[in-house]
């Protein structure tokens, strides 16, 4: 069991204790040309979690699968697909809802090809559902006052945003120098294509309207290492 305390924050004022009970399986493979790897696990959290302004929770259990894949298609050329099972619910008083990350995959697949005279290169490509979120339900006006006041839905967590796709490239080389090291270059390029992936719904001012924040879009970073 772990024990520690809430850091307070916009939505939550108090330090509040925490309790958490984690208890994990794990299996694995390894041969000359493929690998396998396997973990099991559950975790309960217990005591008040608040995630937003309208959003607290008394209890947070998580149940999940996880393997791994790595096959050697040549010498050069290396495959590995990983998935996780995630089912996580929410509990507030004596209703419990599906949790933000209740994924039914996770998987991200990816392909390195290592040459020495080339360097190496990678592709990658990560899936999973979009987060869950509450919606809005009704817009209150009151009489006499200039702003809304949101009701929720009484069922929490029960949209979803987009599913999240993302495919990433790497590359990078290691060359030797006579006596004075090696120089790598590097280039990593994340998001190929740019795609915009929802991380969070916002709302103006009245209400009326909602926004989606995004995960990053590409992102081209690349230079040079001189280790001496």
């Amino acid at each position: 069991m772990k024990v520690s305390y809430a850091t307070p924050n916009y939505y939550n004022k108090q330090f509040t204790l925490l309790t958490s009970k984690q208890l994990a399986i794990d299996y694995s493979i390894i041969r000359k040309k493929i690998g396998f790897k396997s973990s099991v696990y559950y975790k309960q959290e217990k005591g008040k979690q608040a995630f937003d302004y309208f959003t607290s929770v008394d209890k947070v259990k998580t149940f999940g699968v996880e393997t791994y894949l790595k096959y050697l298609l040549t010498d050069q050329l290396k495959f590995t697909i990983s998935n996780s099972f995630i089912n996580q619910k929410q509990q507030e008083g004596n209703k419990e809802f599906n949790g933000k990350y209740d994924f039914n995959y996770l998987t991200k697949v990816a392909l390195q090809y290592i040459t020495l005279k080339w360097g190496s290169i990678s592709l990658s490509y990560i899936t999973h559902p979009g987060s869950y979120y509450t919606p809005i339900k009704e817009i209150i006006t009151k009489p006499g006052f200039k702003y809304q006041i949101p009701l929720l839905s009484e069922i929490i967590n029960s949209q979803q945003l987009e599913n999240y796709n993302k495919i990433d490239l790497g590359y990078s080389r290691y060359t030797p120098l006579n006596n004075d090291g090696a120089i790598i270059p590097f280039l990593s390029i994340t998001n190929i294509f740019n795609i915009n992936n929802q991380s969070g719904i916002y709302y103006n001012k009245d209400f009326s309207k909602k926004f989606y924040d995004s995960y990053g879009k590409r992102t081209i970073y690349f230079g040079v290492i001189w280790e001496l």
